[in-house]
């Protein structure tokens, strides 16, 4: 389900304390990268990864029983390089690749996206010093955060040659368009995740800020999961269950204090 309210700041901690907290122990938890545990940056390799989050997911993973997996448009490597030492459970670029288990491989789902279509968005875009195509190895990103007017016409050319590859689809998000293989999703991911591990017999819970969370956001709520949201371009704030990345890395906060074991003391 997902959570929202008008008072949204004091009520959706403890929205969320109460849905998530306060039964800790039967989530499997996903969670989106940028925009969502980290602050969007002008360019994907200029995020600043806050220096409590290594820890904190990791210490979330072992509470969890390995139960923890981040779903995320970059690809897994790059994941890795921005959380080293942390080799997590993931989906990479869309549910185009997966690591069930963490330090396992990564399995890549789709093959390579074809050079003619990388050529053809590299044409079609032509030099830019504001635009910045990514190429994911099974995708492409095209980044226009530095030119926000240009959604309209980028849209517009880049469905023009997406149209002539049917097996791939046209992804708006954040500032963003992503080429990705039909058939993949976040939400694909999770399914995979959920027959698997320590992640089966667990109930999906998903945090995410974008157009690309919302497969996962879906896939959750049918599930009889939980899904939060994160404000930004997509999601305002006045519908968006947490304000700040900061905000949501303080309530996974939370609940790794809610899975800490208890005092002795305490037990006895």
């Amino acid at each position: 389900m997902i959570l929202k309210t008008s008072d949204r700041k004091p009520s959706m901690s403890r929205a969320f304390d109460e849905v998530v907290v306060a039964d800790p122990r039967k989530w499997a938890v996903f969670l989106d990268i940028d925009g969502t545990l980290i602050d969007v940056a002008p360019d994907p390799k200029s995020v600043r990864i806050p220096a409590e989050l290594p820890g904190l997911l990791a210490g979330l993973s072992a509470a969890l029983g390995g139960a923890l997996a981040l779903n995320t448009g970059r690809e897994i490597k790059t994941v890795d390089g921005m959380l080293r030492p942390l080799r997590l459970p993931a989906s990479g670029v869309h549910g185009s690749e997966l690591r069930l288990a963490a330090g396992d491989h990564v399995e890549i789902l789709a093959p390579r996206i074809p050079e003619g279509l990388t050529t053809a968005v590299r044409q079609a875009i032509g030099p830019s010093d504001t635009m910045l195509v990514e190429d994911k190895s099974v995708g492409l990103a095209v980044h226009y955060r530095k030119v926000p007017d240009a959604v309209e016409f980028l849209g517009t050319i880049l469905s023009d040659v997406v149209r002539e590859w049917p097996a791939y689809q046209l992804k708006g998000g954040r500032m963003i368009y992503e080429i990705i293989p039909r058939g993949f999703s976040k939400a694909t991911s999770i399914a995979k995740f959920l027959e698997s591990g320590p992640f089966h017999e667990r109930v999906p819970l998903v945090i995410g800020d974008d157009r690309g969370d919302e497969p996962a956001i879906a896939f959750a709520k049918s599930k009889g999961g939980a899904a939060f949201t994160v404000a930004g371009e997509y999601f305002p704030s006045c519908d968006a269950d947490f304000a700040s990345t900061i905000e949501v890395r303080s309530a996974l906060a939370r609940l790794l204090r809610a899975l800490a074991p208890a005092p002795l003391e305490k037990r006895a």
